[in-house]
């Protein structure tokens, strides 16, 4: 394995965990220990953000919101919006659906 191929397979596996976050009951808000309940979402949030990063340093397309990629997609599943948006997350707008903001 070269350097470099070393260093993407650092960066998938590290975006694939900070993914695991946000996919897997395991990780309640009970088990990440937030200080209210409105800080899971944002701490979430962040996390796949990270996870979108990380693979885009690694060379890999993924959601600049939500850290999907083609090898790791959404669970509702999602595709393309835009070369580094998916579906799932064009949907949204400050965190809520977009039918939730456009009614009001």
């Amino acid at each position: 394995m070269t350097k470099d191929e070393a260093k993407k397979y650092a960066l998938c596996e590290a975006a694939a965990w900070l993914r695991s976050f946000l996919n897997d009951d395991f990780y309640s808000d009970d088990y990440l220990e937030f200080d209210g309940p409105e800080d899971g979402p944002v701490v979430r949030g962040f996390l796949g953000e990270l996870a979108g990063e990380l693979l885009e340093r690694a060379g890999v397309q993924a959601c600049r919101k939500c850290g999907c990629s083609d090898g790791d997609g959404c669970e509702e599943g999602c595709t393309w919006s835009e070369p580094n948006l998916c579906s799932a997350c064009a949907g949204l707008a400050d965190g809520r659906p977009l039918i939730e903001v456009v009614s009001g």
